[in-house]
């Protein structure tokens, strides 16, 4: 159960394609995927960060399931995809579907929930290999290879895999929080984009790259002059239901409202309280956000000018003609953000990053759009 614990991470993030790196998970392992269904839809209509939340709330619910057991998971947008060892398995269904259920109750978004076991992955040919990013504070980022994340969306989409429930269970969901503005562009614009080579020629460390060659300087789209705190409002408190719902409804909007207010003034001020230190916090936010990752495709929000944007696609367009890669991208005026913190220390806490209106699902759409062209043509 400590496979993911164990495992020797690397700190570059330019060794995220190497396979090097990857380690196959052993056979007392689940993969747990989620996903908002019908997210297209809901964010067309705004809702793109209630479908980041609930996408967020998976990995929160499940890493306060685990216990001791340091358990890998990806952030995709509208969902997750967990690695979830044997022994706790149990609790983390318990809370999967308890997510489940919060999400339908109080956001009207289905949520579906499978469950595969590493096992039936390698029957079928496939293997899910594993490697450890361990960001500047030493937050570690789990990065999956070897397709079987994806034979596994296919088995609880069309080989039910799924689960379900009708217990009222409400999920535990700690530490999840989403008190930051959009954040602004210090660029142009925020570019999310997919890339997935359609060979095994490990083409995503050549494309992760130049990528960043054409994006001189920091690609990260979290920064402290895009970042501003929310106030308490009516939105951040419907954004924030599956917090505070869990107990004492009342008594825990009022302290959700106190600590939001409380956090704000501490980081306009730059001041510091006990052990937090508002400046401190700030940069290690920025190092802890996930903005780049890798599991099976190389997936990024990054900040750029009108020309990088432009440098990048043409790149990329140049590579799906020769027919080597699949990609989407999509352009947005800002960045979502939505945190999980356990403690205010360096590594203890871990920043989601999407684009706004549904940066990593609508950049799906136009990757999955190039998948479909490609089949269509070998056959």
């Amino acid at each position: 159960k400590n496979f993911f614990k164990d495992l020797t991470g690397f700190r570059d993030f330019s060794d995220a394609c190497n396979r090097t790196h990857y380690h196959p998970v052993p056979d007392d392992w689940y993969v747990v995927l989620t996903d908002v269904q019908g997210s297209t839809k809901a964010i067309e209509a705004g809702r793109y960060k209630d479908v980041n939340m609930v996408g967020a709330a998976c990995i929160t619910a499940a890493v306060n399931a685990s216990g001791d057991v340091m358990i890998p998971y990806v952030f995709g947008g509208d969902g997750a995809t967990i690695l979830v060892h044997e022994s706790i398995m149990e609790d983390v269904k318990r809370e999967m579907l308890a997510v489940k259920r919060f999400s339908e109750m109080l956001h009207d978004l289905p949520l579906r929930v499978g469950v595969v076991p590493i096992k039936d992955i390698k029957q079928r040919g496939k293997t899910i290999q594993i490697a450890k990013y361990e960001m500047e504070t030493g937050r570690p980022l789990a990065m999956f290879r070897g397709g079987g994340v994806g034979l596994a969306d296919d088995l609880v989409k069309y080989e039910g895999y799924t689960i379900e429930s009708d217990n009222e269970d409400e999920p535990n969901l700690e530490g999840l929080s989403c008190r930051w503005q959009p954040i602004r562009p210090q660029r142009d614009k925020m570019l999310t984009l997919l890339v997935m080579s359609t060979s095994d020629d490990d083409l995503e460390e050549d494309v992760n790259l130049t990528i960043t060659s054409i994006i001189d300087g920091d690609p990260n789209p979290v920064n402290v002059d895009g970042m501003t705190y929310s106030w308490p409002g009516w939105n951040l408190l419907r954004q924030s239901q599956m917090v505070w719902r869990r107990g004492n409804a009342f008594g825990n909007v009022l302290g959700h409202i106190f600590m939001i207010a409380f956090f704000n003034i501490l980081n306009r001020f730059n001041l510091s309280v006990g052990d937090f230190d508002a400046r401190q916090y700030r940069k290690d936010l920025i190092t802890n956000s996930d903005y780049r990752k890798f599991d099976d495709a190389l997936r990024m929000v990054v900040d750029c000018s009108h020309e990088q944007a432009k440098r990048v696609e043409d790149y990329l367009t140049a590579l799906y003609d020769q027919g080597r890669i699949i990609y989407g991208t999509h352009y947005s005026k800002s960045a979502l953000m939505t945190c999980f913190v356990t403690t205010t220390e360096s590594d203890g806490h871990v920043h989601f990053v999407d684009g706004s209106d549904g940066g990593y699902a609508m950049a799906a759409k136009q990757l999955k759009a190039q998948m479909k062209n490609l089949k269509q043509k070998a056959a």
